[in-house]
């Protein structure tokens, strides 16, 4: 698989596990997966995650989240 293979794949699985698991709509956890830190992550180098699952993507997704939750909790 090659990393733009990769980098779809991985995408559309996180975004399936978020549609999956929150009640969101696709565009919606589309949206957010593309606008956060784990999908620069992502696609800055995916050659460094290419061993990695899409469930390693999506739980670092979901500490990103509780971790902007906190932060907003906090202010």
């Amino acid at each position: 698989m090659d990393t733009r293979d990769f980098v779809a794949y991985t995408t559309a699985s996180v975004v399936k596990k978020i549609i999956m698991n929150i009640d969101m709509s696709f565009q919606e956890a589309s949206e957010q997966f593309l606008r956060s830190k784990t999908y620069e992550l992502l696609v800055e180098n995916p050659q460094l995650y290419s061993s990695e699952t899409p469930d390693y993507f999506y739980q670092l997704w979901q500490k990103e989240q509780q971790s902007i939750i906190n932060l907003k909790s906090e202010a």
